[in-house]
């Protein structure tokens, strides 16, 4: 978040109303929220985008203005795509009420972690009834998956998710979740019955396990940071006022 509140102070964005037409404030502020991109980002898409996921969810036109521009922020300094179109999105702003919150995706992560510069390679894969899968922990550790093309791919199905990491220096890291594992994840997370867990389990199983495994990563390069960021702000609500207050006017503080 420091990011954030060093690239917005001393700037104030245009005056918005809570109700006023999201499209149109994204697009007036989108030079504040574009400074925090990386240089390898291209500005004009990332707008695209962000207009593109106001479109196809009306409800984000209902949430608080502050807390969309916090997801826009959030998602610009990391460097990562919304998108909600079959599941294949780097991120996603969902609303829950009147808040819209900042959601990481595992292609998301993905990137991030190749991005370190210390991770070779993340093999992320979902096992289902009828697969052939075998792991093997200790000194000859292995994962074995060979994927049955007759199995049903759907949430009742799925056994497990794994992750492979491979690191620069050579080392290997491999995590598995059961599906009881995912579950419990699913459990605690306050849109378990909506947004991309509802929509596309099998992605947010994988995010699941490749956030648990990015925990232990022994990275150190300033960019990882970048990652532990998304992992943090993952399914979390910031205090949206705190962080906007020196930069965004609303009718509300005219009136003071």
């Amino acid at each position: 978040m420091g990011e954030l509140m060093a690239a917005s102070s001393g700037n104030r964005i245009a005056k918005s109303t809570v109700g006023g037409d999201m499209r149109e404030l994204i697009q007036q502020n989108w030079p504040r929220i574009a400074s925090v991109l990386p240089e390898h980002v291209s500005p004009e898409r990332m707008l695209q985008l962000a207009i593109s996921t106001i479109n196809k969810n009306p409800k984000l036109a209902e949430c608080d203005a502050a807390s969309i521009l916090s997801c826009f922020m959030t998602a610009s300094s990391l460097g990562l795509e919304p998108n909600d179109v079959n599941g294949l999105g780097q991120c996603y702003i969902i609303p829950y009420g009147k808040h819209a919150t900042f959601i990481a995706g595992y292609r998301g992560l993905y990137k991030l972690a190749l991005n370190s510069g210390e991770i070779e390679s993340v093999t992320v894969e979902a096992v289902y009834d009828g697969d052939e899968f075998e792991y093997q922990m200790g000194d000859d550790a292995k994962i074995v998956h060979k994927p049955s093309m007759t199995a049903v791919h759907s949430p009742e199905t799925l056994v497990c998710v794994y992750c492979i990491t491979r690191f620069s220096n050579g080392g290997i890291q491999r995590n598995v979740m059961t599906k009881s594992d995912i579950e419990k994840r699913r459990d605690a997370s306050k849109g378990k019955n909506s947004g991309p867990w509802s929509s596309w389990y099998e992605e947010m199983a994988k995010k699941t396990v490749i956030r648990s495994a990015s925990k232990t990563w022994p990275l150190s390069s300033e960019k990882s940071e970048l990652l532990q960021k998304a992992v943090a702000s993952d399914e979390t609500t910031p205090n949206y006022r705190d962080l906007l207050n020196p930069i965004i006017e609303t009718e509300e503080n005219d009136n003071e």
